[in-house]
């Protein structure tokens, strides 16, 4: 476990600091993007609707054995955003929540956040260029679908079929999201 540091108001683990600042350059196209989408948003943003994820795990009342809650998910902040035909998105640090949300959701832009600190800079070419346009293509050309069967085609896609994958979720036939190993 890393050692705590006093550094002021925060106590940040001391040998992740470095890793911190690589990861946030690594993803600075991301971190950028995200930074204006918030300054965007910010009236849609009410005062109280930023929270950590642990925060949200310990509100939730089915605490699934199967789910991970560690070192990865700790102090992440993610915001809710309150505001008509928006969708959850992850960009870097920033992690945009629509509300009303469940847990499936932020954890699945968790799973994107995951991927964006694999992929860097790239990340925006490979997952999120074609999950926003796979998103306008759906809302545009499957309106007469019913959402069971737009939802199972979202989710069947490579990248965010891996972003489920990477926090452990999984999409089943149902039509709900299930914890997995």
């Amino acid at each position: 476990m890393a050692k705590m540091e006093d550094r002021g108001p925060l106590i940040i683990p001391k040998e992740n600091l470095f890793i911190k600042i690589v990861l946030f350059i690594w993803q600075l196209p991301q971190n950028i993007i995200g930074f204006i989408v918030y300054l965007s948003l910010k009236k849609y943003i009410k005062k109280g609707n930023i929270y950590y994820f642990f925060d949200l795990y310990d509100k939730h009342e089915s605490h699934n054995p199967y789910m991970y809650v560690g070192e990865d998910y700790d102090y992440k902040e993610y915001i809710v955003v309150e505001k008509e035909n928006f969708n959850s998105i992850s960009l870097g640090n920033f992690v945009f929540i629509k509300k009303p949300f469940e847990l499936f959701t932020v954890l699945h832009e968790y799973g994107h956040q995951k991927q964006s600190k694999k992929l860097g800079i790239f990340y925006l070419i490979f997952i999120g260029l074609p999950s926003i346009v796979c998103n306008i293509y759906d809302k545009i050309f499957h309106k007469k679908w019913t959402d069971k069967k737009r939802i199972e085609w979202y989710y069947k896609l490579l990248w965010e079929k891996n972003a489920n994958k990477l926090s452990n979720l999984e999409y089943s036939s149902d039509g709900t999201f299930k914890f997995i190993k």
